[in-house]
């Protein structure tokens, strides 16, 4: 497992992330000067807006999906 090169490849890439992202939200904190309640909403909007977007997309992905399945299925009928 930690032996796979891709493994540790997406493990690195999300860790850096995660360090870039905390690294940002201090930067806006003790830099700038937004008070941590008011990231945290943000950060709770953004949320629930990716959320909105992923259940909106959802739906229509299903849809499709199950139509090209239909089709699949209609070409290999004899």
């Amino acid at each position: 497992m930690w032996g796979d090169r891709r493994f540790r490849r997406k493990l690195r890439t999300g860790i850096l992330g995660l360090i870039a992202f905390a690294g940002l939200i201090w930067g806006a904190i003790d830099i700038v000067g937004v008070p941590a309640a008011n990231i945290g909403r943000l950060l709770w909007q953004i949320t629930a807006g990716l959320m909105v977007v992923i259940s909106a997309a959802a739906l229509p992905a299903w849809w499709l999906h199950r139509r090209r399945e239909r089709r699949r299925q209609e070409d290999t009928r004899p």
